[in-house]
């Protein structure tokens, strides 16, 4: 809990470096690239107390070369010297929320019994974004345990549309 308080500072200090720099975009789809591509196999070798801060940040540097923005490297610095490399997945998701909440993105998932037509899925994203006024990106599962109908999931919100639920609260209406 403590590592997603720290990482949330830090991912809350670089948007603000990104929001005044006008790179919102730039930064994050950094963060994507070294999340997905850089962290798994360097995290290792930068947490390794052995090797001095200065090798790690040269070893950073060198694999991000031309490849990420400067600000993403100069932070990225930072967290080695301060010795929180190892909060990136914290920091990483902190910044994605700080983003989707700044652009107006919700992500939900729609849960179906058995899986749904393009122009169905585009119903459902069109509906909720019209409803709440933000863009949505919908995940987009089947569990056939399910009847019949679809649930939503918004962050804490259920949207329980499920054939399941629905003979759920027919059978409390009949059993008062």
């Amino acid at each position: 809990m403590l590592s997603k308080t720290i990482g949330k500072k830090y991912a809350t200090a670089l948007f603000n470096v990104a929001r005044e720099n006008k790179n919102i975009e730039i930064v994050k789809d950094n963060l994507t690239f070294i999340k997905n591509k850089i962290a798994p196999n360097v995290m290792r070798i930068i947490t390794i107390p052995s090797i001095p801060t200065e090798e790690k940040k040269e070893i950073i540097n060198k694999l991000l070369e031309n490849k990420v923005d400067i600000s993403v490297k100069n932070f990225l610095n930072v967290l080695i010297d301060k010795k929180k490399f190892d909060l990136f997945d914290d920091i990483y998701n902190a910044f994605i929320d700080l983003y989707q909440n700044y652009s107006n993105i919700v992500v939900g998932e729609v849960i179906s019994s058995t899986a749904l037509e393009e122009s169905y899925k585009i119903k459902i994203k069109n509906i909720l974004e019209k409803k709440y006024k933000k863009t949505f990106v919908l995940d987009f599962k089947i569990d056939e345990d399910l009847i019949g109908g679809i649930i939503i999931r918004i962050g804490n919100e259920i949207i329980d549309g499920s054939l399941k639920n629905q003979l759920i609260k027919i059978k409390n209406i009949l059993l008062g």
